[in-house]
């Protein structure tokens, strides 16, 4: 990966990371024993400026200590913009850590995954709240990640096929205006129609709980007394406590039962969050055990990667992809780099190629070939190929004597 398509990736990732936190402060702020406002404005500028500020602080020094001082600084701009005192603490250190992560591994390819959680996570606060605030980082979402994945892979290419990809570009920013317009204008008749449903599906929970009661009463239990006897032992209390005084039950006397109601009604969407977020975690990691079995059973050999590399395509069709090895070239140098994994000298995610060389101990001198193939969208000649798969045989060579002596 280029610097420049490395630097972007990672900014639309870090940016998308930090909008989707945006609901998890929220719903905090919203169900809290003390409500909480979140400003829009305020957030999406801090998550802005840390994002430069990060960019700067790993430009000056590659310790903590200014990431820390940044940190700190975007606290404090958070608080002065509005933003609540404990929501920046909680919103500068979680842009620390994403960006730090994003350091070690710059593209994390999680767009998909992260489009799928904001969706989830916009729909719960649907549910209960009617704020525009939810339908526009829903669609800064989707507009940050779609055109900053489109950017990314139009900078690779060459300057003559850029041309060809402006009309796409155009193309994208004005449906993204369109869709996020439409969405505003949707937004209290797509609101109702998720309440309603919500609504229905909680009616038909009722309905199931009556039928299991009206079972568990076909077995000799008398169900139907538990609701009126309670209700009498309320009576019963309300009338000892004001049998000496004129005054009426007080209209508080409902409050804890309200508030009990309210944080039931907020650890079930918890609940509900954390299991969405468990299933999603649980299908990720199957997801990747399986394509590293995969891997592991593929033999070395040109027929069987063809077939390897067209049932990744079919098995997930409208992933993100990261520009997939095509021609020969690319496809054999790929399969090198899985040869070096098996030998136990496998290339570091985002590694530049010049230093997995030079970390396992290995010389290359026509590797450029492969660079011009990859990073420059050019053809090699006979000449150049023949010379390219001799270096790899090469090469292959090297790596199998090194693990010889291992």
């Amino acid at each position: 990966m280029i610097s420049g398509n490395k630097l972007t990736v990672m900014s639309y990732q870090f940016v998308s990371e930090g909008l989707a936190f945006f609901f998890f402060l929220f719903l905090m702020g919203r169900w809290s024993w003390v409500s909480l406002q979140l400003p829009l404005i305020s957030f999406i500028t801090v998550v802005i400026l840390s994002l430069l500020f990060f960019l700067g602080a790993s430009k000056l020094s590659s310790s903590f200590l200014p990431f820390i001082i940044v940190a700190a600084l975007l606290a404090g701009i958070g608080v002065v913009m509005g933003v609540p005192l404990v929501f920046s603490l909680m919103l500068s250190g979680f842009l620390v850590w994403r960006y730090l992560l994003h350091e070690q591994e710059p593209d994390r390819e999680n767009e998909r995954f992260m489009l799928f959680l904001t969706t989830i996570m916009a729909f719960v606060c649907m549910l209960f709240f009617a704020q525009i605030e939810i339908i526009i980082i829903l669609a800064l979402q989707y507009g940050v990640i779609i055109l900053g994945y489109f950017f990314s892979h139009y900078i690779e290419v060459s300057k003559s096929d850029r041309k060809k990809g402006k009309k796409k570009i155009v193309f994208l920013i004005f449906g993204f205006a369109a869709g996020a317009s439409t969405l505003a204008a949707l937004f209290q008749p797509l609101r109702l129609l998720i309440t309603s449903s919500w609504q229905a599906v909680s009616i038909v929970f009722l309905k199931g709980v009556q039928g299991f009661f009206f079972i568990v009463e076909l077995t000799g239990f008398e169900v139907s007394e538990i609701e009126p006897l309670a209700k009498l032992n309320q009576d019963q209390d309300s009338s000892e406590m004001f049998r000496d005084s004129n005054e009426p039950p007080s209209s508080e006397a409902g409050e804890p039962s309200q508030q009990l109601a309210d944080a039931a009604q907020a650890g079930t969407v918890i609940l509900l969050i954390v299991g969405i977020i468990l299933i999603l975690y649980i299908m990720y990691r199957l997801r990747n055990k399986k394509r590293t079995d995969r891997v592991d059973r593929q033999m070395l050999t040109y027929k069987s990667y063809g077939l390897q590399y067209g049932d990744e395509d079919h098995e997930a069709a409208w992933r993100f992809k990261r520009s997939p090895a095509d021609g020969p070239v690319r496809k054999h140098f790929l399969q090198f780099e899985r040869y070096a994994q098996k030998c136990g000298l496998g290339r570091k995610y985002n590694e530049p190629i010049q230093k997995w060389f030079d970390r396992i101990g290995i010389t290359a001198n026509n590797i450029h070939l492969y660079q011009k193939v990859r990073y420059g969208n050019e053809q090699l000649s006979k000449e150049e190929e023949s010379l390219f798969y001799n270096e790899i045989r090469e090469l292959e060579k090297q790596l199998a004597s090194k693990e010889n002596k291992k």
